[in-house]
């Protein structure tokens, strides 16, 4: 996912408005439209911790207007719309409530509180998927003449991920905090001489204010914000819902209402299914120009660049990325990038810095200044981690399966390793070849293209091979999250020549809920 800068800069006679953050973030999304829309009254029964499912507005009870709030909201996610533009969207919504002039302070709330929980909400989702790698977290305050002397009393603190601290302290701490969080490897927090703190719940500080220390009080968040919105969004525990509210989050989720999962019904073996045939012919590739060109021409991708790859890891690419072209041609839409892992991100800064300049002049009609260097600014570069063998990547612009050039620039050293990993039973059996890295994404997209992650028969598929023992009915790293354990058992089903029992299943799960969305 795209790491745009969030923090919001102060504008200025001399510079242009500030923008939001310039491109949305998937699980951002996810989040948002995962939420239940209540008056008022309903909201505020809930417990605190449970209000992070429930949207409402204070003083808003009209459930027409409640919804054009919350669309016009989603749409500030997914596009970045200006707080300005928001305003003037629900001018009508504003005007009739009286929430104009003096009280447009209301608007400006709803808009940057909404946005930063959710922007949060979707980094916490991220930084956890990373934590054995980067395993300390970092809180971070803006640190300018708007910032809460508690929160600034926190900046630059670190604490390991599965501290308590991140119970009661992960941001937005109030309403329009702008606070965030960092992730840290071990590295990091050694290189930069930072100190692991230990949380003390109600620990007495004396924050700086403007004219110096303040008088000490309890290390607490704002009124109403001692929670963790990321930890109860994406690991609820629905039994502490009231039944009404749970049920709707039930059907809104995609997960059972009732405890008990059906059981999945027979599949038939991978060989039954419609795989054969469908193989097109991909040339051997000499140089990765000659790669890249056919992927465009041949209508897999928008756009390829393998540069600093070998053509055989190209050729191995465009194989698997065809093939499913070929079985599954809603996957299309999403590939508008193939190629490099580092390529696709330089594409991306390189598309998302032009937009940011483009925006900026039409916010700042005849303003002198050099857009350019200020989008450049704004906008942060992504690095590739060295550990990483490729990702999927569900993206706007670039969206697509790459590879990361650090493996795919030495084939024989990333055929080794992926041996190493299928002996370890880190990946599944027959997951030694670079198109099972390729066939491991492809997934993912599935995944994504089918909402696979909560279907009840996956889900119910995942709960009996963890039960089982998932590293050896599948793989160690399929015991990660569910989203791996159904990249890992598609990645076997296509290249085990006997697939084992669960990628079986999976794949002809796959494969019907394709032919049923899809027809």
């Amino acid at each position: 996912m795209p790491e745009t800068s969030n923090k919001v800069p102060a504008a200025s006679p001399s510079s242009p408005s500030p923008l939001p953050p310039p491109l949305p973030m998937s699980e951002a999304l996810d989040f948002w439209q995962q939420k239940i829309q209540l008056p008022p009254a309903e909201f505020y029964r809930l417990a605190e911790a449970q209000r992070v499912r429930a949207f409402t507005v204070s003083g808003l009870a009209r459930a027409d207007m409640l919804h054009q709030v919350h669309q016009s909201l989603e749409t500030a996610l997914r596009d970045g719309i200006t707080l300005e533009q928001f305003k003037k969207n629900l001018s009508g919504v504003w005007e009739e409530n009286g929430w104009t002039g003096h009280k447009a302070w209301r608007i400006d709330n709803i808009f940057r509180t909404n946005l930063q929980t959710a922007y949060n909400v979707g980094r916490y989702k991220q930084m956890a998927e990373v934590a054995e790698d980067r395993p300390f977290w970092q809180y971070s305050a803006v640190n300018d003449s708007r910032t809460r002397p508690t929160h600034r009393a926190l900046h630059g603190k670190v604490y390991p991920h599965d501290s308590p601290f991140w119970d009661t302290w992960y941001p937005p701490n109030g309403f329009r905090c702008r606070c965030k969080v960092k992730t840290l490897s071990a590295d990091d927090v050694r290189a930069r001489g930072l100190a692991v703190e230990e949380y003390l719940k109600d620990d007495l500080i004396e924050p700086k204010g403007e004219h110096g220390p303040m008088p000490a009080r309890p290390l607490r968040p704002d009124a109403g914000f001692a929670g963790n919105p990321g930890k109860e969004a994406w690991q609820p525990d629905l039994s502490r819902y009231p039944d009404w509210l749970r049920r709707k989050l039930e059907a809104r989720l995609g997960t059972p209402s009732t405890p008990s999962i059906p059981p999945v019904p027979a599949m038939p073996p991978l060989a039954e299914t419609p795989t054969a045939g469908l193989q097109g012919a991909v040339p051997a590739f000499g140089t990765t120009r000659e790669a890249s060109a056919w992927a465009v021409a041949n209508n897999v991708a928008d756009h390829a660049d393998f540069t600093g790859a070998k053509p055989e890891v190209a050729t191995a690419w465009l194989q698997s990325l065809s093939d499913h072209m070929r079985e599954f041609p809603a996957l299309r839409a999403n590939q508008k990038f193939t190629g490099t892992c580092q390529a696709q991100f330089s594409r991306w800064w390189e598309v998302t810095v032009s937009e940011t300049e483009k925006r900026l002049r039409e916010a700042n009609p005849g303003r002198a200044g050099d857009f350019r260097k200020m989008a450049e600014s704004y906008v942060k570069k992504r690095k590739v981690a060295g550990n990483v063998y490729a990702h999927s990547w569900a993206q706007r612009d670039v969206g697509g399966v790459c590879v990361n050039k650090t493996w795919a620039s030495t084939p024989d050293k990333f055929r080794a390793q992926l041996s190493r990993d299928v002996a370890s039973r880190f990946h599944p059996v027959g997951c030694d070849t670079i198109r099972s890295v390729v066939d491991h994404e492809m997934g993912h997209q599935l995944d994504d293209l089918l909402r696979l992650h909560v279907d009840p028969n996956v889900v119910a598929l995942y709960q009996e091979a963890k039960k089982l023992g998932m590293e050896n009915e599948v793989s160690i790293y399929a015991r990660k999250n569910i989203k791996e354990f159904i990249a890992e058992c598609w990645a076997e089903a296509r290249n085990n020549p006997a697939p084992r029992r669960f990628s079986r299943r999976l794949a002809a799960i796959v494969r019907s809920r394709y032919a049923a969305q899809h027809p």
